[in-house]
């Protein structure tokens, strides 16, 4: 009986061992493959920035390619830029303008007393 316990336990530490193993071995394919996919997005991203459409309004392809790639990775999948349309500051100063003038009144407002 004691060389049968013996031999269950060895058994289970040796499978314990190679469910390790294959674990470690599975963890490993999967850095390799995240870092394969990564690596390619990058380099998609490099020779993406040589098609890019010439702008008229003085922005860089640099920026462009940063664009793209901020994209890329919330989308998880790659992107490519057709047009570009940059907008004026002035509506986006005007409405930090208006929201501050907002929170300026609310803040003085006066309210009814409670009862």
């Amino acid at each position: 009986m004691e060389n049968l316990r013996t031999a269950l336990t060895a058994f289970v530490i040796v499978f314990m061992g190679l469910s390790i193993l294959a674990l470690a071995i599975q963890a490993l394919q999967f850095i390799v493959r995240f870092r394969a996919r990564s690596e390619a997005r990058r380099r998609d991203a490099i020779a993406a920035v040589a098609d890019l459409p010439p702008t008229d309004h003085g922005i860089p392809a640099e920026e462009l390619a940063v664009v793209m790639a901020a994209v890329s990775s919330v989308l998880g999948r790659n992107v490519r830029i057709h047009r570009v349309h940059p907008h004026s500051g002035d509506r986006s100063a005007q409405a930090w303008s208006r929201a501050g003038r907002v929170d300026l009144m609310y803040s003085h407002r006066v309210e009814p007393p409670r009862k």
